[in-house]
């Protein structure tokens, strides 16, 4: 709802899903993921930066944010925790941090699927943490989050977290 913050938006996948979004702001480290979600959506607004360690001027030029979106991107960051409490200053009052990361089986199956070739071995490779309910509720309240909703889908393989301000 309302304004949204898309980090690790890739190719702007969140818009073919919820083409009324308001107001969007994509980010991504890959030059080459936003090259093509510039072609798709050119009357969106996309950055390129590294949300662990890059200056995060160009997304406070832009806040508040209504929803900060941070789908399949938690388990990729070596200090989730301090990424959202990066974010954090950055959402409106009222405002949610949506996420999704896969649960410790969607990580075994996705391993062993890696190895069995049926998906990306690189993006198994990629993860850096794994993160269970009780490091995603530890690391959203380490940034200053209280945690709204949780579940699991895809048959206990993924998880979506919903946060606020606390």
């Amino acid at each position: 709802r309302g304004k949204v913050l898309d980090i690790g938006c890739a190719n702007g996948s969140l818009l073919r899903m919820i083409p009324t979004i308001e107001g969007y702001l994509g980010v991504d480290h890959d030059e080459r993921f936003l090259g093509r979600a510039r072609h798709f959506f050119p009357e969106r607004k996309f950055v390129a930066l590294d949300i662990e360690q890059g200056d995060l001027a160009p997304l406070k030029a832009e806040a508040p944010f209504d929803t900060i979106v941070m789908l399949a991107l938690l388990e990729h960051l070596a200090q989730p925790a301090k990424v959202l409490s990066r974010l954090q200053p950055l959402l409106a009052p009222g405002g949610l941090v949506v996420a999704t990361t896969p649960t410790p089986l969607g990580h075994r199956v996705h391993a062993l699927g890696a190895r069995l070739g049926l998906f990306s071995r690189e993006a198994a490779e990629d993860h850096e943490v794994m993160l269970d309910r009780k490091a995603l509720e530890a690391a959203f309240g380490a940034a200053g989050l209280t945690v709204r909703s949780y579940r699991t889908f895809q048959l206990g393989c993924n998880q979506t977290i919903v946060a606020g301000r606390a």
